[in-house]
């Protein structure tokens, strides 16, 4: 009885000391990774996401790419122009030169410089900018792009709790 709630309690550390994941660095370019290109194929994360889990996609603010060619040029962060500079592609309206997500052929969804989020669908996860003539753009942004791992302690709680279930429930019977 004692050997199985500390197998269990083992397992749980194992998989508590799995709970760490590594961050992808991607470089989003402006030009090449425009959803207005033809290809729209983004920049690949390398990363396969698992629908209810939680990921985290971080762009530093002071990281710019350009975009457009009517002078002043735009150039500006991953959270794309004001409100007044609105595109709408694909029956999704975000500002011009944002960054945004797409998993597998899903809708896209909003980055910007910081996303944190449960995702909805399983699939690729690839960046885009938003924006509707990528001939005229340069640059590029780097994210990076994490799974948020449970907290280190959640499996272990979990197979204790386990233990102590099937412990009481041997009491019991």
């Amino acid at each position: 009885m004692k050997s199985s709630i500390i197998a269990i309690a083992l397992a749980g550390g194992m998989i508590a000391s799995q709970a760490s994941a590594a961050t992808v660095s991607v470089d989003v370019y402006a030009k090449k990774d425009s959803v207005s290109n033809s290809v729209l194929t983004g920049a690949d994360t390398g990363l396969t996401v698992v629908a209810g889990h939680t990921y985290e996609i971080k762009v530093d603010p002071s990281d710019t790419w350009r975009i457009g060619n009517t002078l002043p040029r735009h150039e500006g962060n991953a959270d794309g122009m004001t409100a007044t500079r609105l595109y709408t592609l694909f029956g999704k309206t975000f500002n011009h030169g944002t960054l945004v997500g797409r998993i597998g052929d899903g809708a896209f969804f909003e980055v910007g410089t910081y996303f944190r989020g449960i995702v909805s669908a399983s699939g690729a996860l690839k960046l885009f900018i938003w924006d509707k003539n990528y001939l005229d753009n340069s640059g590029f942004v780097t994210a990076e792009v994490a799974p948020v791992p449970l907290p280190a302690g959640a499996p272990l709680l979990a197979s204790a709790l386990l233990g102590f279930f099937a412990l009481r429930r041997r009491k019991s019977a």
